[in-house]
């Protein structure tokens, strides 16, 4: 379904990944397999890292000791993103109307 979407378009991109040894050892003091998990990770990454590729435009980020809820435990690194966005997209502003 989400590929009869057509084409991403080409925008500022800011993903943002969890940290996966972080990610790791959080799952193995839930007694989940170590094997299990890494495997799961590296799909994860794989995805992230692809997702980073839908814009030319894009930063692909990865917030050190977070899990899936990067929001909740570095509020820092989302905030940060959002701001760059922000002051990238104002200096774009000025340089167009220098013209």
């Amino acid at each position: 379904m989400i590929k009869n979407l057509g084409k991403f378009p080409q925008i500022p991109l800011v993903v943002i990944g969890r940290d996966k040894e972080y990610n790791i050892r959080l799952g193995m003091m839930e007694g989940e397999p170590e094997a299990e998990l890494r495997l799961l990770e590296e799909k994860w990454q794989e995805l992230i890292k692809q997702q980073a590729k839908l814009s030319k435009n894009s930063e692909l980020i990865f917030a050190t000791t977070s899990s899936h809820m990067i929001h909740l435990d570095r509020p820092d690194v989302i905030i940060g993103a959002i701001h760059k966005l922000i002051l990238d997209r104002d200096k774009l502003v000025k340089k167009c109307q220098e013209f």
